[in-house]
């Protein structure tokens, strides 16, 4: 007889997985509290803590594709869930994806006005936003580019240079010596 999809889910097992998830990351063992989690997602898929949960593990493992993948999961399964938005716009801010993060910031202000931490993380990204365009503002083309010894018209310098001395000393340095003499 085959197993209805009803029968895998487990809330209350869930939860307890869950626990289990949380202990094992609190205790920096990340891939298993990633296991633990895909076990609690496996057993209530529609939680969307978990799906966030998992994302911060995927974080903490620098896995920023996964974790942005699980926090968009637990966006879709719940809108207004601030975590799923924190989550998915840190992975991106730690893949440099400035804009995309700062979308999620400001969306996690609007659902938080008040949180500080909200607030925080995003002032912190509209400055990266802002440093970014600075340094595109300011940038030279790499075609338009050219070494410092290539823009130096040696021609220009005659025989006349006189090299730079020590005032205070009435003997000429070797390096003085050896441009006058050359």
């Amino acid at each position: 007889m085959p197993v209805m999809e009803a029968d895998k889910t487990d809330p209350i097992r869930a939860e307890e997985l869950k626990s289990q998830a949380n202990e094992a990351f609190k205790a920096h063992k990340y891939a298993q509290a990633i296991d633990l989690y895909t076990q609690a997602i496996e057993l209530n898929g529609q939680n969307a803590v978990y799906w966030a949960n998992r994302a911060f593990a995927h974080t903490k493992l620098e896995e920023y594709g996964s974790a942005i993948q699980d926090a968009s999961k637990a966006i879709e399964i719940d809108p207004k869930y601030s975590k799923g938005y924190y989550r998915r716009g840190a992975a991106f801010l730690a893949m440099g994806k400035l804009k995309e993060a700062l979308k999620d910031f400001q969306q996690l202000k609007k659902i938080c006005p008040n949180d500080p931490d909200a607030a925080k993380k995003l002032k912190e990204c509209e400055k990266a936003v802002m440093k970014l365009k600075f340094e595109e503002a300011i940038s030279v083309p790499e075609s338009e580019r050219r070494s410092v010894a290539d823009s130096i018209d040696f021609h220009l310098i005659g025989g006349s240079y006189v090299a730079p001395c020590d005032a205070t000393s009435d003997f000429p340095s070797l390096f003085e010596e050896e441009v006058v003499w050359r």
